[in-house]
């Protein structure tokens, strides 16, 4: 995987100019590395974004909500050492006197999240949507076998793998869990079918390989008259 990205700017303030670098792979990675450059050592308060989904909240307000909270918590490192530093609003900030070449570590964990929506959204009972990071997630008919997304299932306990694919839509990390197809009998009740490796693409990347089904919400149970399945 190449995708490794730096990008530099200069901010003027204080009769000082400082510069800054940064360098990542991000959303695929969660490391990001900054340096920090004032021409003359200063000390001033830096603040950097720690979004939502790495402190355990998928949207503020409570819409919707991870099925699980992640223990592994983000990490801050200044030329190596954690340096002090408070969250306040979603942002860590460091006040410090900063010299050239400062470096800045910043690693966000990115496991694959289950998201569940309030119990007042009834379209979205029994569903869950799949987030990595800062991305979610979808699965499209070019992935399934039979083109079809709108009759499957997702297990109830789904276990993620992730690869990145650098030939595919211009480089993108997929996702693999089991899925089920729906089956419908005669009498009307509704079971799963036999599992097979369903593929999950980042959302934003759907609709770029010709028309087919699409679906972010993916049930996890089959609800009928006669019949309420789990897929475990």
């Amino acid at each position: 995987m190449n995708l490794f990205a730096s990008n530099e700017a200069e901010i003027s303030f204080a009769k000082n100019t400082v510069s800054f670098t940064q360098e990542t792979m991000y959303p695929w990675d969660g490391k990001v590395t900054m340096t920090v450059s004032p021409e003359k050592e200063k000390t001033f308060a830096l603040h950097i974004r720690i979004p939502g989904w790495a402190r355990n909240e998928a949207m503020p307000g409570g819409l919707y909500a991870f099925t699980e909270t992640f223990k592994e918590e983000y990490s801050l490192l200044v030329n190596g050492e954690a340096p002090e530093a408070t969250l306040t609003d979603g942002y860590v900030t460091i006040n410090r006197k900063w010299k050239k070449g400062d470096r800045i570590e910043l690693y966000l964990p990115m496991p694959v999240r289950t998201v569940v929506a309030d119990e007042k959204v009834k379209e979205d009972a029994g569903r869950y949507a799949i987030q990595r990071g800062p991305l979610m997630f979808c699965a499209e008919w070019p992935d399934q076998e039979d083109g079809k997304v709108l009759d499957i299932l997702i297990a109830g306990n789904p276990v993620f793998i992730t690869e990145f694919h650098q030939d595919l839509l211009n480089g993108t990390e997929l996702i693999t869990t089991t899925g089920y197809s729906a089956v419908a009998a005669s009498d009307g009740t509704v079971t799963p079918g036999e599992p097979f490796a369903m593929t999950l693409i980042p959302y934003h990347l759907w609709n770029n390989r010709g028309k087919g089904e699409m679906r972010v919400w993916l049930p996890y149970t089959v609800k009928c008259p006669q019949q309420k399945l789990a897929v475990e």
